[in-house]
């Protein structure tokens, strides 16, 4: 089984984490929302192409959340299309 060293964290700590991370929160409440049914870990990996490749996990200057959802619907989309 593997072992966590990192803490769980809020949603609400979740949205406080990428705004000092330097995303762009427009609508904190549709983005609490949002990161309780989708959570913080479930989009990591998502985020990797809006950051800017630090260790610290900044968001390359001007980056939403309403782009990194998008991406994410998008890809999701994509993995459920199937061929003819």
């Amino acid at each position: 089984m593997a072992v966590f060293s990192k803490p769980a964290i809020t949603p609400h700590e979740q949205l406080q984490l990428l705004k000092q991370r330097g995303l762009i929160i427009i609508d904190e409440t549709r983005s609490l929302l949002f990161l309780e049914a989708v959570s913080f870990f479930r989009l990591t990996p998502y985020m990797r192409p809006f950051q800017t490749g630090t260790d610290d996990h900044q968001f390359k200057t001007g980056t939403k959340l309403s782009q990194l959802k998008g991406f994410l619907w998008m890809l999701c989309g994509m993995m459920q299309f199937k061929a003819v």
